[in-house]
């Protein structure tokens, strides 16, 4: 038996990658955003906007910004992130999608393999 899945493409406005538990520190969530499809940013491409999450308050705590972006969103993306590593209990790396209404979707999610 073969399972087939179809899945709908979304027109991104803005792609990233989130780490739960950022792989250097070990202390924040880490978001980094691009405009546009998530491919420049998982090949290297381009340089994104870098975030800096605390894991309480879910504020942005140091940030490295190369284009606007609405840093309110960070906050529900963050928290998606966090229900996301309870519900797997390990820290997780997580790829994200906002569409043209800044609607968040999840991509991907696998645990964090440098830790």
């Amino acid at each position: 038996m073969i399972a087939v899945v179809i899945q709908e493409m979304i027109n991104a406005k803005y792609a990233g990658v989130m780490f739960t538990v950022d792989p250097v520190n070990k202390k924040h969530i880490l978001i980094e955003i691009v405009e546009g499809l998530g491919e420049a940013l998982v090949s290297g491409q381009i340089t994104p906007n870098t975030y800096f999450m605390n894991k309480k308050t879910h504020k942005v705590e140091e940030a490295s910004e190369h284009f606007n972006f609405d840093q309110t969103l960070l906050t529900d993306i963050s928290k998606i992130g966090e229900k996301i590593e309870k519900h797997y209990k390990k820290p997780q790396d997580i790829e994200l999608a906002l569409d043209k209404n800044n609607k968040i979707y999840i991509l991907q999610s696998r645990p964090i393999t440098t830790l």
